[in-house]
């Protein structure tokens, strides 16, 4: 097995070695662009488990339970070791946060707020999109007093290409051999809070493991899961528990994220290849793409794995994940596949009823 470091530690070694930290929220962003400037872009995903004792203040009930963690997090001195912070504005909630910590919560850290391109035209799309990231290189440079280098963006690039690499070897070897375990996804996250070449190691270490040990691992049925972020984690471990792999997943913070259809271009500059890569995305709501293109990614996942079911695991109140639901339990049961719906509070522990109707499909399927 291999060592994975948890957040903390990996911050504190970042430090150590002269890097600064940039607290990255939800959900899609070119960590290519930080890491290239010696910057450890360190993801904000709650944490889950928060009592909301500060950001009852300031948040409403109702609101996305990433939102309140946040702000929880932040108010209890959580975020004093970042240097600076990037809000993509892939919905209303996280740029209502941006506007949040800047007017109202005294962040006075340096900030930085990156539009998606929302236009159907190509060209449009290209264009608004390399002047985003020509504004994130100058804020970068301010941040960590460093120029830009066309060298360092490709290098990194080509890491995160490699990290995809592994990444799909590792969905491979699930799909030959049924094996998946808890340890399997805790290591796919470290990435969030890792600078990616020392993540790629923890990958091929992980990935040389499994191979080594293939024969002693027993066949399990696979089920496939779409869904926000996957907390509280013990999802993976009833679906374990039960004799159930995930062969493939559509988690925003997870597999949404592999960009299987790029390729580095060496014709072309390390910020065309950016935008390139920033533009096939797979599909999500978060962009507010058409929801049958969502289907039909959806649907070519689920075939390919040869899963007995699909599980849609929501965080509450995350109305663009939400808007998608209908149509996605609609679409599969016409197939005739199970179907269960999920949402969560990023609990620390599923509650009892989330648990018992886990179990229950599972049973079912």
């Amino acid at each position: 097995m291999v060592a994975i470091p948890s957040r903390a530690q990996s911050i504190q070694d970042a430090k150590s070695k002269g890097a600064k930290i940039c607290a990255l929220f939800p959900v899609h962003f070119p960590r290519e662009l930080i890491e290239c400037f010696n910057i450890l872009p360190v993801e904000v995903w709650g944490p889950p488990g928060q009592e909301y004792n500060l950001a009852s203040k300031h948040v409403q009930p109702y609101i996305c339970p990433i939102i309140k963690n946040v702000v929880e997090f932040y108010l209890s001195g959580g975020m004093d070791v970042v240097d600076c912070a990037v809000f993509p504005h892939t919905c209303d909630s996280i740029q209502g946060l941006a506007t949040l910590f800047t007017d109202m919560l005294h962040w006075d850290k340096p900030t930085f707020v990156f539009f998606y391109p929302r236009t159907s035209t190509s060209e449009l799309k290209q264009q608004f999109l390399a002047d985003e990231i020509g504004k994130v290189i100058n804020f970068l440079e301010r941040v960590s007093g460093q120029p830009f280098e066309q060298g360092a963006l490709e290098s990194k690039i080509k890491a995160f290409e490699e990290n995809i690499h592994l990444r799909k070897q590792l969905i491979d070897h699930k799909k030959a051999t049924g094996f998946e375990s808890v340890e399997y996804w805790k290591l796919i996250r470290a990435g969030e809070y890792m600078f990616v070449e020392e993540h790629n190691k923890l990958l091929a270490a992980y990935l040389d493991y499994l191979k080594k040990n293939a024969d002693k691992r027993d066949q399990k049925r696979a089920v496939f899961i779409t869904g926000y972020v996957p907390e509280p984690m013990e999802v993976f471990e009833i679906i374990e528990k039960r004799g159930f792999y995930i062969v493939e997943d559509d988690y925003a913070a997870l597999g949404r994220r592999l960009v299987r259809s790029f390729k580095y271009n060496a014709d072309i500059s390390p910020i065309e290849n950016l935008v390139r890569k920033c533009l096939s995305f797979n599909p999500c709501p978060m962009f507010s793409q058409n929801v049958n293109d969502r289907l039909k990614y959806l649907t070519e996942l689920f075939q390919y794995s040869d899963a007995k079911g699909v599980i849609i695991h929501t965080v509450k109140f995350c109305e663009p994940e939400l808007f998608d639901v209908p149509f996605i339990e609609k679409h599969f049961k016409a197939m005739g596949v199970p179907v269960l719906f999920i949402d969560t509070n990023l609990e620390k522990k599923l509650l009892p009823r989330d648990r018992n109707r886990l179990e229950a499909f599972l049973e079912s399927v």
